[in-house]
């Protein structure tokens, strides 16, 4: 098996304000090697992931991917990796398959109205990073074909008189209430609780007013 480093991490460090959240973390993977990281609520976990796939940018340090730097590279980088998060559950009472092959047809935008009228469902979500990728422009959430299948999402959604829901990367009360007005109903934050938890109890009053 090729021992061949696929991932190199490097003094990476993400610091919100004076609390440190990554401290110079360091390490490298092997092909076919399989690593945890381990650590309570709080550790850095989620952050060190959301670094290493380019979602949350880093405030030190350096990520190589396939011996590519990620912050020049991205785009062609994650069209091959793949993140599986145990935040997004998916039905249990459905098979592997069915669940791949429905969440397949969801990220590309197609089918959607088949999908929206299975009985039960009530509602969906779009995450504009996870779209953007599945259509192959990871990130480039204002490229025309990402906006578009923005849109076709929320028609078919209200065709079908079903609550059409948005997962808001930013914790900006300007871009909630946009998106409430564009006619999303069910929208979602995504952001490391631990530090920024108190302002995100603070932007859902200026929301409610």
């Amino acid at each position: 098996m090729d021992n061949q480093s696929i991932l190199e991490v490097k003094g990476l460090t993400k610091i919100y304000g004076t609390a440190k959240a990554v401290d110079a973390i360091s390490f490298s993977v092997r092909a076919g090697e399989i690593v945890g990281l381990l650590g309570p609520n709080g550790a850095g976990k989620t952050t060190t992931i959301n670094m290493i796939l380019g979602v949350l940018e880093p405030s030190g340090g350096s990520v190589e991917i396939f011996r590519n730097e990620l912050k020049r590279n991205r785009g062609n980088i994650m069209e091959r990796v793949n993140f599986a998060a145990i935040y997004a559950h998916v039905p249990g009472n459905q098979s592997v398959w069915e669940n791949l092959y429905i969440f397949g047809l969801l990220y590309g935008v197609d089918n959607l109205k088949e999908i929206l009228e299975v009985e039960g469902v009530d509602a969906s979500i779009i995450g504009p990073y996870d779209l953007s990728a599945s259509l192959g422009h990871p990130g480039e959430l204002e490229r025309k074909e990402v906006r578009d299948a923005v849109k076709r999402y929320m028609e078919v959604c209200r065709k079908t008189g079903k609550c059409a829901g948005y997962h808001v990367v930013p914790v900006d009360v300007g871009k909630v209430r946009h998106k409430i007005k564009e006619g999303f109903r069910f929208l979602a934050f995504s952001l490391d609780t631990l530090f920024l938890g108190e302002r995100i109890k603070r932007e859902l009053k200026e929301i409610k007013r």
